[in-house]
């Protein structure tokens, strides 16, 4: 379950905040450095910084929002069905 929860979470990240999606598949996924990442972007070392934090929490409180309302059934407004 948690790893599906991180999933969706980096799937919403994906299409909310592209930037910070990248700045995580390169700094967690890939390995690199805050300067290797910010060289990759084509931005400061100070905006992976503080996109990397923003992430890191977000996709925290993405997961465990998503834990809960496993725990719970759906969130409300969540769309959980299969197919069309």
């Amino acid at each position: 379950d948690s790893m599906l929860n991180l999933d969706e979470a980096l799937n919403a990240m994906a299409v909310s905040d592209a930037r910070r999606h990248e700045v995580v598949m390169l700094r967690f996924f890939a390995g690199l450095t805050v300067e290797q990442a910010a060289q990759v972007l084509g931005v400061s070392p100070a905006t992976v910084k503080n996109d990397w934090s923003f992430a890191r929490a977000w996709l925290l409180r993405e997961i465990d929002r998503r834990a809960k309302s496993t725990d719970q059934g759906p969130v409300p407004g969540e769309h959980r069905g299969g197919g069309m």
